[in-house]
């Protein structure tokens, strides 16, 4: 009987694959970081258009890697930022463009009031499509233990995300949710109510404290930008 050969021809390829990508990847990566100074030497319009490629390439690989809806926000917004400063600042090199004479400060002012704009935007909606899409999937109630709060420094404060513990059909979990807040941060120990997916007990819903105060800043960045974006606007058609 002939000895069947082993079939990695596959495999190899797949790997042979990646591992090309990431020569790539590095590649393009640190041969931007070269350029990027090198640009802003020469004419930083340029610099910034190498600066936007970055957001929009970024953009791109994080767009394709999203599974949720939610997940698509921050690419979608990387991907805008970064076609903004690489289009806008090719037309402030351009005195006109079909004719149309371009306002270099109009363009700058509509540039930075954008980025508030959709800061303010993402802000708001990121976590109203996150919550909506929990709870059509975290339909069963259970009680849960926090049983630590972890924390980052937000500037010198410092911010606490809850961890829970419960048991779901004889196992037990623990789980964070990653919205980090100093608002109504409750004590190691406090029981509280969640519910969660049973297909999939990690992944869960509470009360929502740090996605409010995302929307409440993002309301107030909105309340802000939006106005002058309207007073920049009417500069643009004058």
């Amino acid at each position: 009987m002939d000895e069947e050969e082993p079939i990695i021809s596959d495999e190899h390829n797949s790997s042979k694959k990646i591992s090309i990508g990431g020569w790539i990847f590095l590649i393009w990566f640190i041969g931007s970081m070269i350029a990027m100074p090198y640009l802003f030497s020469i004419n930083p319009n340029y610099g910034v258009m190498m600066f936007g490629q970055y957001f929009l390439v970024f953009g791109i690989i994080f767009l394709k890697a999203a599974k949720k809806s939610e997940e698509r926000v921050i690419p979608i917004l990387f991907g805008l930022i970064g076609l903004s400063c690489i289009i806008i600042p090719y037309l402030m090199m351009k005195p006109e463009v079909d004719g149309i004479e371009i306002n270099r400060e109009i363009v700058f002012k509509l540039l930075c009031v954008c980025v508030f704009v959709l800061g303010g935007l993402m802000a708001v909606f990121m976590p109203i499509i996150r919550i909506k899409n929990l709870k059509g999937k975290c339909t069963i109630e259970v009680e849960a233990t926090i049983i630590k709060n972890d924390f980052i420094y937000n500037g010198r404060h410092k911010t606490y995300c809850p961890v829970y513990e419960f048991e779901f059909n004889g196992k037990k979990y623990e789980v964070k949710n990653n919205q980090y807040t100093n608002i109504y941060v409750k004590p190691v120990g406090t029981i509280v109510n969640i519910k969660v997916n049973p297909d999939n007990p990690e992944e869960f819903l509470g009360k929502e404290v740090g996605s409010i105060g995302s929307i409440v800043m993002g309301v107030i960045t909105l309340i802000v930008s939006i106005p002058l974006l309207i007073i920049v606007l009417k500069d643009i058609i004058s």
